[in-house]
C-alpha cells in the first residue's frame, strides 16, 4: 500500500523558510554544511543560502523568496505567484556572486507552476549555453516532498501540527524504509551478472540504511528516505533482534566478498563485472545473502508487511 503524504504548509516569515532551506540542502546535495550568506541589508547577489555539490563539487547558490498572497479577507498567508520579471532581476543578481556558481536556486513558496518552470529551463539553457551557471526552481511543492521523506525535518520543523506516531507507528516506519533498501537486484540477481563495485555499494547502503534509517539513491547519492533512528530505534524487541541479525549478516556478506576477491576466488574483470571461480564460495555467498533475505522477511512478517 502506499504512503499517504502529509501536506505543510508554508513559513510565516522568511527567516524560517531560509532556515528550512539550509536543512533541506544536504539531503540533495551531500554538502553537511550549507551557510546562509551574508546578513539582513547586506548586498547578497541573488544567494542567501549556498554550499557545495558533493557530486561536482560546484558551488550552489539558492535564493529564498517567501512569497505573499492574500486571502479573501485581504490577510497575507504564504504562497503567491513569481513572475518571469523576478526570475530574470534575480538571476540577474546572482551572476555577480563570487566565486561563480555551478548552480542557482530560486526558491519559493509558491505553488508549482508550468509557466515558471518553462521560463526557468529555458532561462538555464542561455545561461548555460553563456557559460554560466544552471538554473531552476524550488516550489512549496518540493518542500512538501522533501518534508514527507525526511522524519527529521518533519519532527523539527512541524512536530506542532503532527499527530504524535504511537511505537508501533514509528516501527512501521523504520520497516517501511528496510524493505524498500532491500528492494534492489544485489539482493536476488546472479553473482557473475553483477557489477562487482556496484554490489558491494549496494550491500553497504543497505546495511547504512539498517544501521541509520537513510536510504540513498545509488547514482545521485541523493537521500531519497529518510527515518528517524535505525534498527537500534524499534521499539519492538524482537524486531530489533531480528534487525541486528540482518545487520550483522550484511556485514558479514560485505567482508567475505572483499576476501573472496582478495584471495582471487572472485574475479574482477576491467568492465566492472565479476566471476566468482570456486563454486563452494559461490554458495556459501548465495547462502548468506539469501538468509539475510529471509530474516528480514520473518522481521516485516512480524509486523504483517508483505516481504521483499
Amino acid at each position: 500500500m502506499a504512503k499517504i503524504s502529509q501536506a505543510f504548509f508554508p513559513p510565516r516569515y522568511w527567516q524560517e523558510f531560509e532556515d528550512l532551506t539550509v536543512a533541506v540542502f544536504p539531503d540533495v546535495f551531500g554538502d553537511p554544511s550549507p551557510t546562509k550568506f551574508g546578513r539582513p541589508g547586506q548586498c547578497q547577489n541573488g544567494v542567501d543560502v549556498y554550499g557545495m555539490w558533493r557530486r561536482t563539487n560546484g558551488l550552489v547558490g539558492i535564493q529564498c523568496k517567501r512569497m505573499e498572497e492574500r486571502d479573501e479577507n485581504n490577510d497575507p498567508f504564504p504562497g503567491g505567484i513569481i513572475s518571469k520579471s523576478i526570475l530574470l532581476e534575480e538571476y540577474h543578481k546572482a551572476l555577480e556572486f563570487r566565486p561563480a556558481l555551478e548552480r542557482w536556486i530560486f526558491a519559493t513558496t509558491a505553488k508549482r507552476d508550468a509557466a515558471v518552470q518553462r521560463c526557468a529551463l529555458e532561462l538555464s539553457a542561455n545561461s548555460v549555453k553563456e557559460g554560466q551557471f544552471a538554473v531552476s526552481v524550488w516550489f512549496w511543492d518540493d518542500y512538501v516532498t522533501y518534508l514527507n521523506v525526511n522524519d527529521d525535518l518533519t519532527k523539527f520543523y512541524y512536530s506542532a501540527v503532527l499527530e504524535l506516531r504511537t511505537p508501533e507507528d514509528q516501527d512501521r516506519q523504520l520497516l517501511e524504509l528496510f524493505r524498500t533498501a532491500f528492494s534492489r537486484p544485489a539482493f536476488y540477481t546472479s553473482f557473475n551478472r553483477e557489477n562487482a563495485d556496484d554490489f558491494l555499494g549496494a550491500i553497504r547502503d543497505t546495511q547504512t540504511a539498517l544501521n541509520t534509517g537513510e536510504l540513498v539513491d545509488r547514482e545521485t547519492r541523493h537521500v531519497i528516505r529518510k527515518v528517524i533512528g535505525g534498527w537500534h530505534d524499534l521499539q519492538d524487541e524482537s524486531l530489533r533482534d531480528g534487525c541486528r541479525n540482518v545487520s550483522e549478516g550484511l556485514k558479514k556478506l560485505r567482508a567475505d566478498i572483499h576476501d573472496a576477491i582478495a584471495d582471487q576466488s572472485i574475479i574482477k574483470h576491467p568492465n566492472g563485472g565479476m566471476t566468482v571461480v570456486v563454486a563452494a564460495i559461490r554458495d556459501s555467498l548465495e547462502t548468506l545473502r539469501q538468509r539475510c533475505v529471509d530474516e528480514m522477511n520473518d522481521v516485516l512478517a512480524q509486523s504483517g508487511m508483505a516481504p521483499i
